[in-house]
């Protein structure tokens, strides 16, 4: 099977307003046209967060898969770290941006310090050529809980 693309996001995000030592970093992915590939967003965090916002643009000619049924983006908050509370939602934004949001009803916090936080399956358009290409991660903000 010959490879069609290679997105390389190596990006990180550092959380400034939190801590230096809190980042997002967006995991390789290779993939072929016609078929959908898993990119993953990975959180290592000191800071314990309940919630988070972020905008994700992708390389012309990437777009986010859809759901088996069609209907919806196939955007996945990673097991290991959501509690039963948590739900993610996104909206493309347009220029091939998609916000993703992530909350707990509850103000549960995200499982962990450390791993993948967000699942995404792209799948190359096409108008997609062989090459390597970046996607950016932006408007980077997390909450925490209010303790009161």
């Amino acid at each position: 099977m010959k490879r069609l693309l290679s997105i390389v996001m190596g990006f990180v995000v550092a959380l400034s307003a939190l801590q230096a030592q809190n980042s997002v970093t967006i995991d390789n992915v290779d993939f072929v046209k016609d078929e959908s590939a898993v990119m993953t967003v990975s959180l290592n965090n000191t800071t314990v967060f309940s919630a988070f916002q972020m905008d994700l643009t992708l390389p012309e000619g990437v777009e986010i898969a859809k759901a088996a049924n069609g209907d919806n983006l196939d955007i996945l908050l990673a097991d290991a770290r959501k509690s039963s509370s948590h739900v993610v939602s996104y909206k493309e934004i347009g220029g091939n941006k998609v916000r993703i949001a992530a909350y707990s009803g509850n103000n549960d916090n995200l499982i962990g310090n450390s791993g993948a936080l967000l699942r995404i399956a792209l799948k190359a358009t096409d108008t997609a050529i062989p090459s390597v290409y970046d996607a950016s991660l932006s408007n980077v903000l997390f909450t925490t809980a209010d303790e009161n």
